[in-house]
């Protein structure tokens, strides 16, 4: 079941899920210092699953925030088991939810390995040094 995360409880798991994606190279203190001062906020998006024995089956933390041109949504880490097919679909519609709610029409995200994936399953495009998404609606 997945579960929308706004308290600390949650950083342990946001530090297990960061470990597990391959490139992504922050130290655990300083993912539990970000997130100790943001993870209340409004502005922060977090998104546990777990599967049916407890272990954590994936995790996502999305930020909104303003570039220099638009309000957008970054997603700053994603890890999804990779048994679980259609966890990414889950959070993805999820974020973009999120994004309309907040009448944001971007979501960028951090990408540590190959972007493919996500510009063939969730229509990303690169932009610069990431790759974006226009939100419909």
């Amino acid at each position: 079941m997945i579960t929308r995360a706004r308290t600390i409880n949650a950083i342990p798991y946001i530090i297990e899920a960061s470990s597990k994606v391959d490139g992504f190279q922050y130290a655990e203190e300083d993912i539990s210092l970000y997130m100790v001062s943001r993870i209340a906020s409004s502005s922060t998006f977090v998104l546990i699953d777990f599967d049916s024995d407890g272990k954590l089956n994936g995790l996502l933390v999305a930020e909104l925030g303003n570039t220099l041109i638009t309000p957008e949504i970054m997603v700053l880490i994603c890890y999804v088991n990779p048994n679980d097919k259609k966890l990414g679909d889950v959070f993805m519609s999820r974020v973009e939810e999120w994004a309309r709610a907040n009448k944001v029409k971007h979501i960028s995200a951090m990408v540590h390995r190959g972007t493919n994936g996500f510009i063939k399953k969730y229509g990303f495009e690169v932009h610069s040094q990431y790759i974006r998404k226009e939100v419909g609606g």
